[in-house]
């Protein structure tokens, strides 16, 4: 009596490798799928720590001492209208000059050296900017060339001055992203 046991058949090449492809393909997605996750998450944190940095930054150091900055451009308004008259003598510009300094002074201690805490090239693009307005009233003011008395030239050489620093001050402000941003 002979007995036939019949063998399961072999499978092909072709069968086979397809197997092989598909655990292959099925390990990648799987890998890409961690890695995907795993970086926006990390992304995610980032993004969140950047956030709470800014908010930060406006809580601890621009809501306390933003009130010194807007002091200080009412404060140049005010000494700057005693500039608007004709024919001032150089002691007088002195004294108004002095004033202008004394302004300049406080707003660094009060406003600009906080953002050091928080970012030092914002400070430092900050302070730029308020050294460029101090430079340009006190060019303006020395300058004999200059009338300050004529209400144009006034508002060309000083008023806007102010103005403009004003609002590069703040622009920088609401532009900053954070220290990496």
């Amino acid at each position: 009596m002979l007995i036939c046991l019949q063998l399961p058949p072999l499978p092909s090449d072709l069968d086979f490798y397809s197997k092989i492809a598909t655990i292959v393909i099925a390990l990648a997605n799987l890998c890409w799928g961690v890695y995907v996750f795993f970086l926006k998450d990390r992304k995610e944190n980032k993004e969140k720590v950047e956030r709470h940095n800014v908010d930060l930054f406006k809580e601890l150091i621009i809501k306390p001492t933003i009130s010194h900055f807007f002091f200080f451009t009412d404060n140049l308004y005010k000494i700057a209208k005693e500039l608007n008259v004709n024919n001032q003598g150089i002691s007088e510009k002195q004294a108004i000059m002095s004033s202008f300094d004394d302004e300049f002074i406080s707003v660094r201690r009060k406003f600009i050296d906080s953002l050091a805490a928080a970012d030092g090239n914002l400070k430092q693009q900050v302070q730029e900017r308020i050294d460029l307005l101090q430079g340009n009233i006190a060019k303006a003011v020395y300058d004999a060339g200059f009338n300050l008395g004529d209400n144009a030239k006034f508002d060309e050489l000083i008023t806007s001055e102010i103005t403009y620093a004003n609002n590069d001050v703040i622009k920088k402000l609401f532009s900053y992203k954070g220290v990496n941003g």
